[in-house]
């Protein structure tokens, strides 16, 4: 993936680019890294997983809680959709696929680098 990556679902927008090589020695498994931001305000880091590992019930709406950030059940069901989406765009990624080849697989228009800087 060269660039960084925009992705909206619901009230969320998550950011996503290469992860650097030195970072991927500490965290293994993870390529990519990225922002996520609940309507226009920043809420959490993203790093992909190597595995999916399904959310314990209630976590999101938990860890959202700690930082005084009220989710509805609609939010925890597209926070957690728009991040399998961005596992998937990454493990599409790690076998040498292209991010509009990812893009014409799920039906989607081709997404644009975003000029932002994370």
């Amino acid at each position: 993936m060269r660039g960084r990556y925009g992705f909206g679902y619901g009230n969320w927008e998550l950011t996503i680019k290469e992860m650097d090589p030195a970072t991927q020695q500490t965290q293994p498994g993870a390529t990519h890294t990225g922002k996520f931001y609940f309507k226009g305000e920043y809420f959490a880091e993203y790093v992909n997983r190597d595995t999916e590992r399904p959310r314990r019930e209630g976590e999101t709406k938990e860890w959202a809680e700690l930082f005084g950030v009220s989710l509805s059940d609609q939010d925890v069901r597209d926070f957690e959709g728009l991040e399998r989406i961005a596992d998937d765009l990454c493990r599409h990624l790690n076998v040498g696929h292209s991010v509009e080849s990812w893009c014409s697989r799920h039906g989607l228009e081709p997404v644009r680098p975003l000029k932002l800087t994370l």
